[in-house]
């Protein structure tokens, strides 16, 4: 279990399913209480996430760059993932220097 977080920031990577599942929704339940944002990172980003953000999910952000098939998207997979947690930190380091 997570007792004390010492992070500001907190990244998940998971599948769409994954994301409304026990684990998921159980660590961004603590990290909310902690007031640790929770970052998503998911391959596709479904119509029906909304009521993830009520169960501690800060955020959901897709590594998709643009839409394709599977069997094309999963070629390009590490590269899309590493790119997106780039930018994730680049936006996590701009609003640092704000506050």
């Amino acid at each position: 279990m997570i007792e004390n977080l010492k992070t500001q920031i907190l990244l998940l990577k998971l599948d769409t399913q994954s994301l409304g599942g026990k684990v998921a929704i159980g660590v961004s339940q603590k990290a909310k209480k902690q007031k640790v944002p929770v970052i998503a990172v998911v391959g596709d980003i479904s119509d029906d996430i909304d009521e993830v953000y009520d169960k501690g999910i800060s955020a959901v952000m897709s590594i998709n760059r643009f839409a394709m098939p599977f069997s094309e998207a999963k070629l390009c997979s590490k590269k899309d993932l590493q790119l997106t947690i780039n930018t994730i930190m680049k936006l996590y380091t701009v609003f640092n220097e704000i506050k």
